[in-house]
């Protein structure tokens, strides 16, 4: 739990979406933790191994299912809408579920007035990269890049619009998210444990935040009347460059880490390649060409001071401290 003092129980009926997914599960956590009553919605093929041993009621249903919505949402007092599409082979999977699924989840709790509070989980994406200069502040002009962060953008829009007269909306755009059951950054914790990670030449200046402080910072944003309509970043109150990441990384495990400086542009004639087999069905998602735009630019730095001032939040971990709990937990998990 982040700072703000001793923090009184909650007895509110959350339901959560994505729940058996890497943020949401964090996010039940907290909630139970607070004394919420949390009901999950779950799709009938979900994982739910996230949610092992913890007390929520389940409900079976899909954002993109309009149908299926009401009977998650009565009795409701605040809706966070974790779930959302992050990797797809095409736009369109994107726009399905970040944009048209929101906007329908949004427009499924119309009328029911015991409903305070809607959460929507953003993305950093959605905001796009910083300038040299300064971090990114929430009231500047979005720039996403890519159609994974139009699509966020496109579901903070959509929300904005079903909300409208309705329901008080907060927005919340977490940056790099990372700890226990993240599996993106586990590849560059093995990479480390190889001892050579290739890193984009030049660095990268990144914001990060692990899943439990992002879960208060959400807990946060979903009770306190001042976040109602206000739109907040999510990240360490600093931002690292990334070969100070890999470098505390390869502390935490003990290895010595050789980085190796990579071209992006270099790498265009085989994303050309991967995209062919990824319109077959086969390839590798992350191995696009908006992916490698999205590596190229080198700043992606938030400024925190609004979650800060406002909710009275701090991360409750340092970056070192986080990345050894995190290994720690993938050593337990048999992951690393």
């Amino acid at each position: 739990m982040g700072t703000g003092g001793k923090m009184t129980k909650v007895a509110e009926q959350a339901l959560v979406t994505g729940a058996n997914g890497f943020v949401g599960c964090h996010l039940v956590a907290c909630l139970l933790e607070r004394g919420y009553r949390v009901r999950v919605l779950v799709r009938a093929t979900s994982d739910l191994s996230a949610l092992t041993g913890l007390d929520v009621q389940q409900v079976i249903g899909d954002v993109t299912d309009p149908a299926s919505l009401p009977a998650a949402l009565d009795g409701v007092d605040v809706v966070f809408h974790v779930a959302g599409v992050t990797k797809a082979r095409s736009a369109g999977p994107y726009f399905r579920v970040n944009e048209a699924g929101s906007r329908a989840l949004m427009e499924s709790c119309r009328g029911r007035p015991a409903l305070r509070r809607f959460v929507y989980v953003s993305s950093q994406a959605a905001a796009g990269p910083s300038s040299p200069d300064r971090p990114r502040r929430e009231e500047d002009p979005p720039a996403p890049i890519g159609p994974y962060g139009a699509s966020k953008l496109a579901g903070e829009v959509a929300c904005r619009e079903a909300a409208t007269g309705h329901i008080p909306l907060t927005i919340v755009r977490p940056a790099i998210v990372y700890g226990p059951w993240e599996r993106d950054m586990l590849q560059l914790f093995r990479q480390a444990r190889r001892g050579f990670v290739p890193r984009i030449r030049g660095d990268s200046q990144v914001s990060m935040i692990h899943a439990a402080d992002l879960a208060d910072l959400l807990e946060r944003a979903g009770r306190l009347p001042i976040a109602a309509g206000r739109t907040y970043f999510a990240a360490d109150h600093r931002s690292y460059w990334m070969r100070d990441v890999i470098a505390v990384i390869g502390r935490v495990l003990g290895r010595r880490v050789r980085q190796v400086p990579v071209v992006p542009s270099l790498l265009w004639p085989l994303a050309l390649v991967n995209e062919q087999f990824l319109r077959a069905g086969k390839g590798i998602e992350a191995l696009t060409r908006t992916r490698l735009k999205e590596f190229g630019e080198r700043f992606w730095a938030l400024d925190t001071r609004r979650a800060r001032e406002e909710l009275a939040w701090e991360p409750a971990r340092s970056l070192e401290e986080g990345l050894r709990e995190t290994a720690g937990w993938y050593r337990d998990q048999g992951w690393l």
